[in-house]
């Protein structure tokens, strides 16, 4: 009888037991990393389909990106036969895509995308150690539907696929990989992962001053912190900083010594400073446009903006921390109240749709605070795992990558959001606000024996709602650029200024020879590279940042020494730097000798639309040119 029970009671088991799902070749965990990553790849296919062509801007910035590799291939060297500011790596990294696969835009793109992946795979990694597979898998999300793509106003070139500076992108990559090294060498002790983090550093400060001081800063004060917390001996700890400084050293010394092959030693060390020569000069820093990127141009109301959004956040998230924290462990009544919240989040925003989506530009704008309240949390998790002996890799490595996201927001730390320099600068920051949220604090309620499952739900469902009212936003954009632009060497779409620039690219072609050459004042270089003609000058730009770095004597020299063949004038308003327009108080001397060597041939445009930029082009021909006698000026 005895036996009977027993059989009864374990074929009842087995009968009451949940049916798992088996895969065949796949263990569980294999199985459900390879539906994170296929739905992040699927996620990534529609959103470049959808934005497909939009991604680079027509005439502000990308071009830049475009023309200066393109003169590297054709033998021009950086900082003497082309004037720029940021650090040598990326143009030159970039002129050795166009040597392998062509100078063509879809060079470019096929190795943006592969950038995206990489940053994408570190990005997953890092989420996954510091949280879970979940977070991780909605950081990666975030990344493609909030940054990767974004398209939030006409100016484009804000996004990861055609950024205005390949700096950002190359910055963040390399910075991410810098701090995934940090952390192996922590969990393996291999001093190997700290030689190539210092390299990794190296060629971050052959990019931008805002990613070379997010990246050392971090990258050191996670180093001393694993040194102080393994409490390590003197000599060896000196050892391994002295390894990780040697790291740091070789990139821009070799850099150095490529450039001072072709250049004067000062001018070889100014190249590889990059950036930082540009950052000490204080009428750079005073423009108009970088204290409104900062917020500083309206301080009181933008720190009001900061905090007020903060309380927001709190109120926002109140309800569903409340309810995890009276909540008994019943883990099906709390998944319910969780899913409910989430149902009600989502389907409420449906119905505030366009509120939201205006609201849009200030979502991120308390991320500074959000970011400073983390490290204070994690700094004092770090102090008791110490006091009991008990520290893990996952608090220093969050507390590295905190710090990391939290200096990138330096250069708009009152105007924190994804449009502009946000795309790249406040994305660390972001993934690491969706992880505490997802991750961090639902774990945390855990282990005080109440149940995270109820604000991990919530969560994921205010970063639906944030993530689409992105994705709706960059949307209405990606419909506005349907202006397709054709060449030899590009094909994009762009947005009404595209009629204007098919226009003048006709007219050039038509009254041009293949080699004579061309500049664009005060900027759309991107016309040289489209047309594939050459600035006989070093400059690319002139624009007041140009103007303040280079030197407008040195630019008049340049253009007066090898006149190009022909200039077009495009109407870009110069307001948001301070200034009304190239040649009226800036540039004057230049635009005076132009005005005199030059005479129109052609209007694109009228100049009452002068208010809209790039509407209106003034194609020009230098008096002296030996075709000028046969045509006569045409005002369209």
């Amino acid at each position: 009888m005895a036996k009977k029970k027993n059989q009864q009671t374990s074929t009842q088991s087995v009968k009451n037991k949940p049916n798992k799902i088996t895969f065949p070749f796949l263990k569980r965990e294999d199985a459900l990393n390879y539906f994170c990553l296929l739905l992040i790849g699927i996620t990534t296919v529609i959103m470049a389909w959808w934005s497909w062509g939009t991604w680079c801007d027509a005439m502000i910035d990308f071009g830049r990106e475009l023309y200066v590799p393109w003169q590297l291939t054709e033998g021009r060297t950086l900082f003497t036969d082309i004037a720029y500011f940021n650090g040598p790596l990326s143009p030159y990294f970039n002129s050795i895509v166009f040597l392998l696969f062509g100078v063509h835009l879809r060079s470019i793109l096929l190795i943006n995308f592969l950038i995206l992946t990489a940053i994408l795979f570190f990005s997953y990694k890092m989420l996954k150690e510091i949280g879970s597979r979940t977070g991780a898998t909605l950081g990666c999300l975030i990344i493609i539907t909030v940054f990767a793509f974004a398209k939030y106003h006409f100016i484009g070139s804000y996004n990861f696929i055609a950024p205005y500076s390949h700096e950002m992108t190359h910055g963040l990559l390399l910075s991410l990989i810098a701090l995934w090294c940090l952390s192996n060498y922590q969990r393996k002790n291999k001093n190997a992962f700290i030689l190539v983090s210092g390299i990794l550093m190296g060629c971050v400060f052959l990019t931008k001053v805002e990613f070379t001081i997010a990246a050392a800063i971090s990258l050191i004060s996670g180093f001393l912190l694993i040194l102080w917390l393994q409490k390590e001996p003197r000599k060896p700890a000196v050892f391994k900083l002295i390894l990780f400084l040697t790291g740091v050293i070789v990139p821009p010394g070799i850099a150095f010594l490529l450039l001072y092959a072709s250049m004067p030693a000062l001018q070889a060390l100014s190249g590889v400073l990059g950036s930082w020569v540009g950052t000490l000069k204080p009428e750079l820093r005073n423009m108009t446009f970088y204290q409104e990127m900062m917020g500083i141009d309206q301080l009181g109301m933008n720190i009001k903006i900061v905090f007020a959004g903060f309380g927001c956040l709190v109120l926002i998230f109140l309800p569903a921390v409340s309810f995890s924290l009276m909540s008994q462990i019943d883990k099906k009544r709390n998944r319910i109240i969780g899913l409910t919240l989430l149902t009600g989040a989502v389907l409420t925003s449906i119905f505030l749709i366009n509120p939201l989506i205006s609201f849009g530009p200030f979502m991120l704008r308390p991320l500074p605070l959000v970011l400073v309240s983390l490290i204070i949390i994690e700094a004092i998790h770090l102090h008791f795992q110490r006091r009991e002996n008990a520290h893990t890799p996952v608090t220093i490595l969050r507390l590295t990558v905190l710090i990391f996201a939290l200096l990138l927001l330096i250069k708009i730390i009152l105007k924190a959001d994804p449009s502009q320099y946000g795309f790249a600068l406040a994305m660390p920051g972001t993934l690491m606000m969706a992880s505490a949220l997802v991750d961090w604090l639902p774990a945390f309620l855990e282990q005080k024996g109440k149940v995270g499952a109820i604000l991990r739900l919530f969560s994921i469902g205010i970063i639906i709602i944030f993530a689409g009212i992105h994705v709706l936003w960059s949307g209405f954009w990606y419909n506005k650029t349907n202006v397709k632009i054709k060449t030899d060497t590009a094909e994009f779409y762009t947005d009404f200024r595209g009629n204007s620039m098919k226009e003048v690219i006709k007219e050039i072609e038509n009254h041009a020879s293949p080699q004579d050459t061309l500049a664009v004042l005060p900027e759309g270089v991107m016309l040289n590279f489209l047309l594939q003609r050459n600035n006989p000058t070093p400059y690319i730009n002139f624009m007041p940042p140009e103007f303040v770095l280079f030197g407008e004597s040195n630019m008049l020299k340049a253009f007066q020494a090898n006149p190009p063949d022909y200039i077009v004038l495009t109407n870009k308003s110069l307001m948001e730097y301070g200034f009304q327009e190239a040649g009226v108080d800036i540039g004057i001397e230049l635009y005076q000798w132009i005005d005199k060597q030059y005479s129109p041939i052609k209007q694109i445009g009228t100049e009452s639309e002068s208010n809209l930029p790039f509407t209106s082009m003034r194609l020009l021909r230098r008096m002296q040119h030996p075709s000028s006698s046969h045509s006569k000026p045409d005002n369209g």
